[in-house]
């Protein structure tokens, strides 16, 4: 089961309202907040973790929930098709929370403007 979540708020905008270029920079700053926590050593630190608040898009009403991002799970997915290997189409990590005991796989993928979490069996 997937289940979609926003990329920025305010989640009212909707993203047949945003260009291109409003798109591309939600996308590299939603990916740099998830490389920088990714990356965040804390145990070794001592220091507290840094959280990754994600903003579930509902049919009811929309929700914002915590994660912990796995340390050093951040990777990006390249194109698999001959002429696209290079190309940046998204990336993945692995992520948690407290409220259910087995980790999430966060995918964000570029072109399509999508974002969900699938849990990891």
């Amino acid at each position: 089961m997937k289940k979609h979540l926003h990329m920025a708020l305010p989640q009212s905008i909707q993203k047949n309202d945003l260009s291109n270029e409003q798109k591309e920079k939600i996308y590299q700053n939603f990916k740099k907040r998830v490389e920088k926590k990714s990356n965040h050593n804390y145990i070794d630190l001592g220091e507290k973790p840094i959280l990754l608040r994600l903003y579930f898009s509902g049919s009811l009403f929309d929700s914002i929930t915590e994660f912990l991002v796995s340390f050093k799970s951040f990777e990006v997915i390249k194109g698999k098709t001959p002429g696209t290997e290079d190309e940046e189409i998204g990336f993945t990590a692995k992520v948690r929370t407290i409220v259910v005991d087995r980790p999430f796989k966060l995918t964000v993928l570029r072109k399509q403007f999508k974002a969900y979490l699938e849990l990891i069996e």
